[in-house]
């Protein structure tokens, strides 16, 4: 516009310029100032918005990588974030769960009863703090396969400590469980073999870097052949509850079997000490 006006006469170039020079060196600048500052918020907005995208992103690559399973809800208690392991032991996809009502998702019952269990969503919208399942919690899974699982529900809290939802963190523990029921099992076995034995037996526990020896257990053969009752034993020292131990040489072998790992054999001998006579045949 200017460079046209300068084509003009000069009295006339000088005349319009006179008239239009206060619109220019206001205007100009003005426009300039906001069209800059536009670019620049617009920038921001831009740059605000890749590091949301980038901080959701290494959000949802964290999510996918931990090994627990994590469903985050609102306060209504609908599904936000839902990870890999979540969907695997729910038995529901990404798609099928954000958005649903997480009772719907999460469907756990005791697992002594089969009865429902409460689900910790509720109780921490209610308390506000961590709660845990009770322990026998059964997750069942939308194609009906059963996991034992431990779990645990905390708030989420803004910065004013107001909640904004719910996060739980469970797992499965189905083989662990299985090992768990599998031990008590044996172990019942154990039991009804050892009570049941015919011959004494006795567990004992080294102390004192196998110096001595302690009773951990004491079947009701041992009972009955030495005259004593196992509460008045388990706890207590070998030399304490037989002080001749060592001189019917017994003792010897328990060290070396504590020392080797390997079973030995103790011939028949006479053991006397006060009250406790009578021949004995140990395998240790």
């Amino acid at each position: 516009m200017l460079a046209c006006q300068l084509l003009l006469p000069w009295p006339q170039a000088f005349e319009i310029l006179g008239q239009i020079w206060v619109g220019v060196m206001v205007f100009f600048p003005a426009a300039t100032l906001l069209v800059s500052l536009i670019l620049k918020r617009e920038d921001e907005r831009l740059w605000g918005a890749i590091a949301l995208h980038e901080s959701e992103e290494n959000l949802r690559i964290t999510l996918d990588s931990i090994g627990d399973a994590i469903i985050s809800t609102d306060t209504d208690g609908r599904i936000v974030l839902f990870n890999p392991v979540a969907q695997k032991l729910t038995g529901f996809s990404l798609q099928e769960a954000v958005g649903r009502d997480v009772y719907e998702v999460f469907n756990i019952v005791k697992g002594e009863t089969n009865e429902p269990a409460e689900n910790p969503v509720k109780s921490v919208l209610e308390e506000g703090k961590v709660v845990g399942l009770a322990h026998h919690t059964v997750l069942i899974s939308k194609d009906g396969k059963e996991y034992q699982i431990a779990d645990s529900g905390s708030p989420i809290k803004d910065d004013d400590g107001n909640i904004t939802g719910v996060v739980l963190v469970f797992r499965d523990m189905t083989e662990s469980y299985q090992m768990h029921q599998k031990l008590k099992e044996n172990e019942k076995k154990y039991r009804q073999l050892f009570e049941n034995m015919s011959n004494g037996v006795g567990v004992y526990e080294a102390v004192d870097d196998g110096d001595d020896f302690v009773f951990v257990d004491f079947n009701e053969a041992a009972e009955e052949i030495d005259d004593i009752n196992r509460e008045g034993v388990i706890g207590k020292r070998v030399t304490e509850v037989f002080p001749g131990v060592e001189e019917f040489g017994l003792f010897d072998v328990f060290k070396e079997v504590w020392r080797t790992g390997e079973s030995q054999y103790h011939p028949t001998a006479m053991y006397e000490y006060e009250r406790i006579v009578g021949w004995r045949e140990n395998w240790v």
